[in-house]
């Protein structure tokens, strides 16, 4: 099978906690085959500036218990370089959930393009807001 495309995700949340709410979405998504999470990272960046970067294993706060249900392959690809970058970046009391995610739908697609004898010109990510303007322009 292809890989699919893999996204990397920053999400920020006020404070020093992430809601269990994002854990129960990713865990449905990777329940129904939607995408596969290959790495996630915890980054906090103190009211000092401090930043301090987690891995799941290592995380012992129960207000991470529901992520260890939704890495299916922690590969250790997010690395110090990526970690200095989104901690140089966050705002002082704010963490992170840093994430690889490939979307498994992706590949299947992929797969019947392949096996047809086509291949893929193109492909772009268009952020949602450049969408969300452009349609509300058109309105």
């Amino acid at each position: 099978m292809s890989r699919g495309a893999v996204d990397f995700v920053v999400v920020e949340f006020p404070g020093n906690t992430i809601s269990g709410k994002v854990a129960e979405q990713l865990r449905e998504l990777a329940d129904r085959d939607i995408i596969k999470v290959i790495d996630m990272v915890f980054v906090t960046k103190d009211a000092d500036g401090t930043v301090t970067a987690t891995e799941l294993p290592h995380l012992d706060d129960e207000s991470y218990a529901g992520f260890d249900r939704v890495v299916q392959s922690l590969d250790g690809l997010i690395g110090a370089d990526d970690i200095g970058e989104v901690g140089a970046d966050l705002e002082p009391g704010t963490t992170a959930c840093v994430l690889l995610f490939e979307h498994m739908w992706a590949t299947w697609l992929k797969d019947a393009i392949d096996g047809s004898g086509g291949r893929i010109h193109r492909l772009e990510r268009i952020p949602a807001e450049v969408i969300e303007e452009a349609a509300a322009a058109a309105v």
